[in-house]
């Protein structure tokens, strides 16, 4: 296991001051801890310091739950997620400029009112973001899926003809929309240099694993990924991808 980062290490700091449910200090224990800190506790009885004390391990063991699943980059989330939550539901009106909602009007597209913020696109593309991470591959993982070695994992990385993640601060890592169980994404060779070099990959998993119309198997409509799982011809989803994100 690698070195801890500073995520791993704030939440056991927490899990010791506090416990967890598995493991809790005692209540003589907790309130020596929170009498030497800042916590306001009632002295008259211990009724509302036990509440204290169990509802703080709770947060503690939301936050290891979270920790966990956003591959030790919990703040990391809990900021965006929080960014994402500061604005309230307001009329679009008052955010808008006038030509702007008229444009909107007329073409259809204007919503009276902001969606709750646990709705918003942007909160789930955070959710979808992290859970992007946490299941992608690390590089030995996908050395060993694909067979090969570290540099030519390297080489795949400067053809762009693997998509990675190098901003989740342990390493590189893989998105898992571009393997299969026993290996690599048929034809994903061809496919993946085609996205921008600039795309975000949460829109690259989204236009990988959403089905489209133009993709059909015995009458239905099925992702590209599923397409070339089919070992359907490849040129569809090319051209699919490149009007996607109008590329000439």
């Amino acid at each position: 296991m690698g070195p801890s980062n500073s995520d791993d290490l704030a939440v056991d700091a927490l899990g010791l001051l506090v416990g967890t449910s598995e493991s809790a200090p005692t209540l003589q224990a907790f309130q020596s801890k929170c009498r030497a800190s800042f916590l306001p506790i009632d002295d008259g009885g211990t009724a509302p310091f036990k509440q204290t004390a169990e509802q703080m391990q709770r947060l503690v063991s939301l936050l290891a739950r979270l920790n966990a699943q956003t591959d030790g980059h919990v703040s990391e989330f809990l900021e965006d997620l929080a960014t994402n939550l500061d604005t309230p539901p307001s009329e679009t009106e008052r955010l808008l400029p006038a030509e702007e909602i008229e444009a909107l009007r007329a073409s259809g597209s204007f919503v009276e009112q902001m969606p709750e913020p646990s709705r918003r696109g942007s909160t789930l593309a955070a959710v979808r973001r992290q859970r992007l991470r946490r299941e992608a591959l690390s590089v030995a993982e996908a050395r060993r899926l694909l067979g090969v070695s570290d540099s030519r994992i390297r080489q795949r990385i400067a053809a762009r003809t693997l998509h990675v993640l190098a901003d989740v601060g342990q390493g590189r890592r893989f998105p898992s929309y571009q393997f299969t169980d026993s290996g690599e994404l048929p034809e994903w060779k061809v496919v993946a240099p085609v996205f921008p070099a600039d795309v975000d990959l949460i829109s690259a998993e989204h236009v990988m694993t959403t089905a489209h119309p133009d993709l059909s198997v015995d009458g239905e409509p099925v992702s590209p990924r599923a397409w070339l799982l089919e070992e359907r011809p490849v040129d569809q989803v090319v051209d699919l991808v490149r009007h996607v994100y109008e590329i000439p």
